[in-house]
């Protein structure tokens, strides 16, 4: 699995990752399906949370962050932000929106 984060080390990430028992996405996990070009918002701080890929093809993007992020499935993007986070499905699409302490470290990628 390929994690894609913004501005963010590996070091940090292990420590981060670490507490992941601090960031409480308990109401998350659930498999959200979109139609081609649709569109979900993360509102409010979801720095922690990680958008995994199931199907399809995702555009992730997240304020204060000038990257954008394309996610194939199999892939993942951690929030690093507060804010608005967007994600749009480039076709039809279906992602879940976890925890990081629930995302095995296989292989990250870092912007």
């Amino acid at each position: 699995m390929s994690i894609k984060m913004s501005g963010v080390d590996s070091d940090l990430y292990r420590q981060i990752t670490a507490e992941g028992e601090a960031f409480d996405l308990s109401g998350y996990g659930r498999v959200i399906t979109l139609p081609q070009w649709g569109l979900q918002r993360l509102e409010g701080d979801s720095v922690g949370a990680v958008v995994q890929c199931l199907s399809g093809r995702l555009w992730v993007t997240q304020v204060d962050d000038f990257d954008d992020y394309f996610l194939e499935p199999g892939e993942a993007f951690v929030v690093t932000q507060p804010g608005l986070v967007l994600v749009e499905a480039r076709r039809d699409s279906s992602f879940r929106i976890t925890s990081r302490k629930y995302l095995p470290l296989l292989q990250y990628n870092t912007n």
